[in-house]
Order: C-alpha cells, then sequence, then structure tokens
C-alpha cells in the first residue's frame, strides 16, 4: 500500500437501521462522535478549517467516515464492538467506512488492526478496553489534576500579570476552589518569541512568586512550535521556519512552522522554557501543536514525538504539561493532560455548523465522545466551565462537565458570576478523577 491509496480492511453485515459508527479525528479540536451508520460524519466548513481541526491533506471523501487512526463499528444491539485502529503512536492511517445496502465497508491508507470487543459491550467499555493497551497508555493520566482558572475567556490577549493576580484574590474570596492561575496568549512579546512582554504584561517572575504568597501556582499558555509573522524569532531566524508547511492564520498573519530538525531552533525552545519554568511557572499549556506533526519531508509524526520528549526531558516531571490543538494519537505518552475537543465559546452553535469550530455544542459532543482516554492515556481537558450570565446553555454545560472526570477549568472573572455561577463553580472545580472513570449512560449518538 502506498501514498494515499485506500485498500480494503473488512467488509461487515449490518442492520442500517441500527447500526452506529464511532469517527475519531485527528487532534484536540477535530470532530469525534458517534453517528448512525446510514448518515455522515462532520465535514469542515472551509479549506481553512481543514488544515486548522481536521487532518491536513488527508479530507475525507463527500459520504460516509473518516477516522484518524480509529474507527469503531457497532453493527447491533448486543453484537461486539469491531474496532479498527493504529499499532501505535508512530504511524497513524486514515480509516474509512462507507455503509452500502445492510453492508459497512472499511478501508484504509496504512495498516490497521481490528480487535473485537467483549459481547454486550457499550462503545465507552469497548473503546476504552482497547485504549488500555494502546502503546504509550498508562505513562500519565493517573495522578489529580489540580483545578485551574484560564484567562482566554474571559480576557482574551488583554491579560496582564495584574489581571491574573487579581482574578486569583478574587477567587479565594468568593471561595472558589482553584489551584493554578494560567495566563493564556497575550503575555508574550510575540507568538515565537517566548518571553514576557513586561511593558504591556507586567513581571511575570514576581506574579509567580505573588501567586506562591497566597498558596498558588502559576500556568503559560504556548504555542511551541510556531510563530508569528511579526516575531522577533521569525525576524532574526528565517531559516528557523518551513516555507512548505501551511498551519492556517492567525495573529494577523499568516502562522509559521518551526523547522523541528533544525537544533538551533529546538535549543532557543529549550531554553525559553528552562527561563520561564526558573521564573517560576509550573503549568505549561502548549497549544497549536498539530503544527508540528504536519506532514512533508523531514516532518511528521516522528519529529513531533521527539520534539515532545525533548520538552519533557527540559521542563522534567514536576511540571505539568497539558497539550491543546494536538494530534491525539502520536501525544499518547508524552503529557499529563491533553485537550479532548475544540475550544468551548460563550455560543452554543458552532459557525457553519462544522464541529471543529469553538462552540458549547462542539465541546459538548466531542469531549464526551473522547471520555474513555482519560485515565488511560492523560488526564482528559474539555476546556473550561463558562458559567457566567449571557453563556448559551450554561446549565446543561455544567451538567456535562460535572460528570467527566477529566481535568477541571474556569474561564470567568470571579467578579462576574452571579449566584448560580459561583454555586456551580464552587462544586464542580476539584481535582481530576485519578485513572479511567466512564460517564453514565451511553455514548450518545449525534448528527453531523
Amino acid at each position: 500500500m502506498t501514498g494515499r491509496e485506500f485498500a480494503p480492511v473488512a467488509v461487515l453485515d449490518c442492520d442500517p437501521r441500527t447500526a452506529q459508527v464511532y469517527e475519531f479525528g485527528w487532534q484536540s479540536w477535530s470532530p469525534a462522535a458517534l453517528y448512525p451508520a446510514a448518515s455522515r460524519s462532520a465535514r469542515p466548513m472551509s479549506r481553512l478549517a481543514q488544515v486548522m481541526g481536521y487532518r491536513p491533506g488527508r479530507p475525507a471523501p463527500p459520504e460516509g467516515f473518516q477516522g484518524e487512526g480509529l474507527l469503531a463499528v457497532a453493527r447491533e444491539d448486543g453484537e461486539p464492538i469491531v474496532i479498527f485502529a493504529a499499532g501505535g503512536p508512530d504511524q497513524v492511517p486514515s480509516i474509512r467506512a462507507k455503509l452500502r445496502g445492510g453492508r459497512m465497508e472499511v478501508s484504509a491508507d496504512g495498516e490497521v488492526q481490528v480487535h473485537i470487543s467483549e459481547k454486550g459491550a457499550g462503545m465507552d467499555q469497548a473503546l476504552g478496553s482497547w485504549a488500555a493497551s494502546f502503546p504509550g497508555a498508562g505513562l500519565y493520566g493517573r495522578e489529580p489534576l489540580p483545578a485551574v482558572w484560564c484567562s482566554w475567556y474571559c480576557l482574551k490577549d488583554r491579560v496582564t500579570a495584574a489581571s491574573v493576580l487579581g482574578a486569583a484574590r478574587s477567587a479565594k474570596r468568593r471561595g472558589l476552589p482553584l489551584q493554578v492561575f494560567q495566563a493564556d496568549d497575550g503575555w508574550q512579546r510575540a507568538t515565537g518569541d517566548w518571553w514576557p512582554d513586561r511593558e504591556r504584561f507586567g513581571d511575570l517572575g514576581e506574579l509567580a512568586r505573588a501567586l506562591r504568597a497566597e498558596g498558588l501556582e502559576l500556568g503559560l499558555w504556548l504555542a511551541p512550535f510556531v510563530a508569528a509573522e511579526g516575531s522577533e524569532s521569525a525576524r532574526r531566524h528565517p531559516d528557523w521556519y518551513r516555507s512548505d508547511l501551511d498551519a492556517g492564520r492567525n495573529w494577523k498573519g499568516q502562522i509559521l512552522v518551526l523547522d523541528l530538525s533544525r537544533e538551533a531552533a529546538l535549543a532557543h525552545l529549550r531554553g525559553r522554557l528552562e527561563g520561564l519554568a526558573d521564573l517560576g511557572v509550573s503549568y505549561f499549556k502548549l497549544d497549536f501543536l498539530y503544527a508540528g506533526a504536519l506532514e512533508g519531508e523531514g516532518s511528521g509524526i516522528a519529529p513531533y514525538r521527539r520534539a515532545m520528549e525533548s520538552i519533557r526531558g527540559t521542563l522534567g516531571t514536576k511540571a505539568r504539561i497539558v497539550a491543546c490543538g494536538a494530534p491525539l494519537l502520536p501525544t499518547v505518552g508524552l503529557a499529563d493532560a491533553v485537550r479532548v475537543g475544540p475550544d468551548t465559546a460563550p455560543n452554543w452553535e458552532p459557525q457553519g455548523g462544522d464541529l471543529s469550530q469553538p462552540s458549547g455544542r462542539s465541546a459538548h459532543v466531542v469531549c464526551r465522545a473522547r471520555a474513555f482516554a482519560h485515565g488511560r492515556w492523560w488526564a482528559n481537558d474539555p476546556d473550561c466551565l463558562l458559567a457566567r450570565p449571557g453563556v448559551e446553555n450554561r446549565g446543561r454545560r455544567a451538567r456535562q462537565l460535572a460528570v467527566l472526570a477529566g481535568m477541571t477549568s474556569s474561564g470567568d472573572l470571579p467578579e462576574e458570576l452571579d449566584r448560580w455561577g459561583l454555586a456551580v463553580t464552587r462544586r464542580l472545580m476539584r481535582p481530576s478523577v485519578a485513572g479511567p472513570s466512564a460517564p453514565p449512560g451511553p455514548m450518545p449518538e449525534t448528527r453531523a
């Protein structure tokens, strides 16, 4: 099998009226869901969404389903579920399924292993049993992670050291059990430079010391494998970035992709991480990681995994690493926690109906579909609770987060919470459950 040619893997007899297909997307923001077999899965609303929300260079066909390294078929109630999957994190084939009459045709563009669940197992149980044997399982996600406050959903890139410290003190006054206060995008001079903008943001070391005095920790957002076009790193070291790889657009321009074969570039990154850790940062949210695994000459999954291993070696085991926008199967065994769905947002419906786009419903559907990974591959990060007034379906979101076992985080300014929001935030912000824990009830079916 060569290139992007798809070869037959299996043909399964199934009842078109009741059969279901589970599709697992490429990275954190890619859709994952359980669908009626006679329907089709989610599709990107644009070429840019394909690059930034699905698997670049591997669009799904117009009909049917395409899982990235994982796809499962439930033929009828009570019958064993058939799981088609990659053999490990190093090679991730695209796996397709299409219903033709009463038969499900499965094909793939790489080597696939076939697993049969126990008879009577539901989709969560079947996927959980398979995931426990996946290479790299069990290395992380078995220790509780503390509750986190994140600046992004209330401050965006206007975050400052003063606003983070103010949120921490406000949370303590209001009895919110939050331990880590994370400054998201906006604290740095520019994406790719990874050093504080002291004039605008303030003194990062002083903030870390002030939080420690309150018994709290400082977290930071970084996108280690990309840079903004206007960053100092891009201006001074254009040879560090790949001109042949397209990671999409952000920060008012094209996203530049770090060349992971350049030792000087990786040394710069490691130096910045060491410097931030020395300033007192103990929690690192690493974002836009899909860019590190873009396929090209000298790039892809293997360089991505080596770079992530280098980051882990630099930060050590005391620092917590949360991976976001991450290619999922290639990240198994490399992070303490992983975002398992798209960004949440105050709006409920995603733009263009595309489940990779930020919204309450996108996070709701996709994070539930990946609940089986928690405690087996990492601690699941289902993104922030938004409990302030004006957030659509805030009660529905809170009910789901209450039964998911992943890490918990708040995206609200404490002073903007009403009585209901304060009560819910106090109740839901707790350390993550150690080890696997299935949500109640069967995995819900969705339609794209």
